[in-house]
Order: C-alpha cells, then sequence, then structure tokens
C-alpha cells in the first residue's frame, strides 16, 4: 500500500507518488537530521526531499509517510515495505527503518525517564522553620495571655513578712495606669488591694503552658515530618519499579532487534545462495 499525496502544484487532480527511491531519500534525510530530536525539521527534510526528487511533497504528506514506513517495519510487515526495486534496495530500506527506529526509541525514552525525587532535607529545613516561627508566636502569644488575664480575683494576696508591699488603688489604677502608685492617696480609696511588691504569685504556671504547648508543636511536626518522608519513600518506589519496567522493555526490544538483523541477514544469505545456484544452473546448461 502506498501513501499518496496531492500536489501544492496548480495542476488539476494532479497527484504524487512515493516511490522506493522516494523511500531511501527520505529515510537517509530522516536519520541525517533526526525530526524527533526537534519536529521543526521536517521542514528542512521536506525541502531537501523536494530538491532531490524534483517533486513538491508536502510536509505533512512527507512526516505521514515516514510514520507509515516505521509502523510497517514495527509490525514486520515486509511484503507491504517492499516495492519495485533490487534486493539491495530492500535491504537498504529495512536497514535504514531499524536504524530509525532506534534513534526514535531513544529519544522517547530520554523524554520519559526523570531525575528521582530527592526532597528530604528540604522538606525537614521547611518543618524546622516552621516550628520556629511556631515557637517565637507561641512565645508571644502566652506573654500576652499572663498580661490580659491579670485581674484583682485573681491576684493572691499572700505577703511574707519581709516582703514590701504597697496599697494599689485598683480603681485609680484601671483609670490612670501610667500614674505612679502613691500610698497616701491609695489610702483615701474605699477599694484597695494589698499587691507584694517584689513578687506576684498568680494562680497558673506560665512555663508550664509553654511547655505544654512546645510538646504539642513538636510532636506535631514530627508527625508531619514522618509522614512526608513515608510519601517520598512511596514515590521513590514508584519511579524505580517504572525504571526497571524500562529497563525490561529496553532488554526485550534488542532481544528482538538481534532476532530482526539476524533474520535480515539469513534472508540475504538465502537469496545469495539462490542466487548462486541459478548462476550456476545457467553455466551448466551452456
Amino acid at each position: 500500500m502506498e501513501l499518496l499525496c496531492s500536489s501544492t502544484k496548480p495542476t488539476k487532480n494532479a497527484r504524487l507518488r512515493f516511490t522506493m527511491q522516494n523511500d531511501l531519500d527520505i529515510l537517509r534525510q530522516v536519520l541525517v537530521e533526526n525530526p524527533f530530536e526537534d519536529p521543526s525539521r521536517w521542514q528542512s527534510i521536506n525541502n531537501s526531499i523536494n530538491a532531490i526528487t524534483g517533486k513538491d511533497f508536502s510536509v505533512r504528506a512527507t512526516r505521514e509517510h515516514t510514520e507509515y514506513l516505521l509502523k510497517l517495519f514495527a509490525k514486520e510487515d515486509l511484503s507491504k515495505l517492499r516495492k519495485s526495486g533490487t534486493e539491495e534496495s530492500y535491504l537498504e530500506k529495512e536497514r535504514l527503518l531499524q536504524e530509525i527506529t532506534d534513534l526514535k526509541r531513544d529519544f522517547c525514552n530520554k523524554s520519559i525517564l526523570k531525575p528521582k525525587l530527592n526532597i528530604t532535607s528540604k522538606s525537614k529545613k521547611e518543618g524546622s522553620k516552621t516550628r520556629e516561627a511556631a515557637l517565637v508566636n507561641c512565645s508571644n502569644k502566652s506573654s500576652l495571655i499572663a498580661v490580659t488575664n491579670i485581674t484583682p480575683s485573681n491576684i493572691e494576696t499572700q505577703v511574707d513578712d519581709n516582703q514590701d508591699c504597697q496599697i494599689v488603688d485598683i480603681e485609680n489604677l484601671h483609670s490612670n495606669p501610667d500614674s505612679p502608685l502613691n500610698p497616701e492617696e491609695s489610702s483615701s480609696s474605699s477599694s484597695t488591694l494589698l499587691v507584694p511588691y517584689k513578687s506576684r504569685k498568680r494562680n497558673y504556671n506560665d512555663q508550664q503552658v509553654k511547655s505544654d504547648i512546645l510538646k504539642y508543636l513538636r510532636e506535631r511536626s514530627d508527625k508531619e515530618n514522618r509522614l512526608k518522608e513515608q510519601q517520598i519513600e512511596i514515590e521513590n518506589k514508584r519511579i524505580q519499579l517504572k525504571e526497571q519496567k524500562l529497563l525490561l522493555e529496553e532488554q526485550k526490544y534488542q532481544i528482538e532487534k538481534e532476532e530482526r538483523l539476524s533474520l535480515i541477514e539469513n534472508m540475504k544469505n538465502q537469496q545469495q545462495l539462490l542466487a548462486n545456484v541459478i548462476a550456476q544452473l545457467t553455466t551448466n546448461k551452456n
């Protein structure tokens, strides 16, 4: 089966056919320029073919005809690959198709393979930064809680005998917190509170709160890091399996390639032997 191409020339109903020689010219040019690396090279290939053959094939027709020949070769449909031509043309065509198939496979494999994911250290650094930021926020929030939660109701009035104390006017303290404490002014207030000056004992422990929050943050960060490490390990295993599959396919392809080359060589030897027998019979008749 031959692929037909509509000519771009103004001649009405003109159609171009790919001959055996056209196939050889196209395959040689494809092998030289390698359009699988850069598809834009099909234009250059087509220009060269048109210059060589004197025909006016389109870029699409040249590309699709090349793909058609590669598909026939992959299916080992040698009968359709062989057109009118010599045995040498057949062998050269099959050799070119084999080399182009190898070239195409190599560039396809390069585009599929990707580097392994190696982001464990990056994840740990991100987790460390997140934990440090959380600790800073926790410290600020704890200080804010310690300040805002101080009220007259939660201040204990335990005073040691050796401690200096002052009488604090609660009403004046709330209305004007910046004013200095004056024992004489505060003595006339009806609502007073005895507060230790050197030390104040609160009904909660700020250090314990900080410790609990830090412990929780560390546990959560460790859990997230373990989860990320498990995900990375699973992804690495998946990539490893994919690479093993590609390796097996490559080995299978190499075996098939050797078998195909061996078959071509055997056919060539048989044809040479047959030619020798025919030549000998012709000589005997003469």
